[in-house]
């Protein structure tokens, strides 16, 4: 089988992280394609809070609830078609999945908005969802930077993520060897002539309340948006981190150069998937996404796509 991914197609945080993880996972994602048919609700969730706050830092306008309503259910329209192309059908559970996403959309994102108004204000926004391709060292760096805009003529980043957990502190300090924020920041550079002078996490925390056993979707929502209502800091946080135009210099120099060519390596000898990660296997989190197929041989619940990096629409 040709593979789907060559070194010259470019590279991505998301193939580092797996590449570092496990070869295996790497070789079975990227190289062959494999990929669940099911996206977990916690991803769904992250990506729809993606596509609308993109969309509303993209026009400067904070969206009120009818319209974030509307985009929701228009999202989740369309990845209920995409599913149903590729498998023939949508379950019931990822119906019923995708309405509690729409109330939990309409609610929480409002009082983002609410909470976060000074954004349409005091930043002037020049890109959201920026897709990057910068050659490097025989590949090309790629991704897609959330948003980049400027306050007071300097230039920033912004990167929206969803987390439940996750350490202030922590954050701060592997900022310099964080790739995703290293990739921005160069890629940053190489698309306005400016380096950004800090990045912002900006951060929507995911509840922490679990859902009774005969509690219904909606009950379960109402009392993880009452808590959000109640407790809008816990829930909304930012992060400012200085980005040093040295660092980045030498994380690319030193940390990515090493990293680019030892993929080049594995790809000029044949993809091995050995010696695969068996602690990747099962985490904190549970399964890997390629458990069953890594250990049982069951293809069954995932398909091969075409495109290496669906994600990007340079594919």
């Amino acid at each position: 089988m040709k593979p789907l991914w060559t070194f010259k197609k470019g590279i991505t945080q998301s193939f580092t992280r797996e590449f570092r993880k496990c070869k295996m996972h790497c070789r079975l994602r990227y190289v062959e394609g494999w990929t669940p048919k099911v996206e977990p609700l916690y991803f769904r969730f992250g990506h729809l809070f993606h596509h609308i706050l993109q969309h509303a830092y993209l026009e400067n306008k904070a969206y009120s609830p009818p319209v974030i309503a509307e985009m929701a259910e228009k999202y989740l329209q369309n990845w209920e078609e995409t599913q149903k192309k590729l498998f023939f059908g949508v379950q019931a559970k990822q119906k019923a999945e995708n309405e509690f996403l729409i109330h939990m959309a309409k609610r929480i994102l409002t009082m983002y908005f609410q909470y976060r108004f000074e954004d349409f204000i005091n930043k002037k926004w020049l890109h959201t969802e920026a897709e990057f391709k910068v050659p490097y060292n025989g590949t090309f760096l790629r991704g897609c930077i959330d948003g980049m805009y400027l306050e007071n003529d300097h230039l920033e980043i912004m990167d929206h993520k969803c987390l439940a957990v996750f350490n202030t502190e922590d954050l701060v300090q592997l900022l310099p060897h964080d790739t995703q924020i290293n990739l921005y920041a160069f890629a940053a550079y190489k698309l306005t002539g400016k380096f950004p002078r800090a990045v912002t996490y900006n951060i929507i925390r995911k509840s922490r309340l679990k859902q009774g056993k005969d509690e219904s979707d909606i009950a379960y929502s109402t009392r993880i948006c009452q808590d959000v209502a109640e407790r809008p800091a816990h829930y909304f946080i930012r992060i400012r981190v200085p980005l040093s135009i040295h660092e980045v210099h030498e994380w690319i120099t030193k940390q990515l150069s090493a990293l680019l060519a030892e993929i080049y390596n594995w790809e000029q000898t044949g993809y091995s998937p050995y010696p695969y990660n068996e602690d990747a296997l099962i985490t904190k989190y549970g399964r890997s996404d390629f458990y069953e197929l890594i250990v049982n041989g069951n293809t069954n619940n995932y398909f091969q796509r075409d495109k290496v990096f669906p994600e990007l629409e340079g594919e």
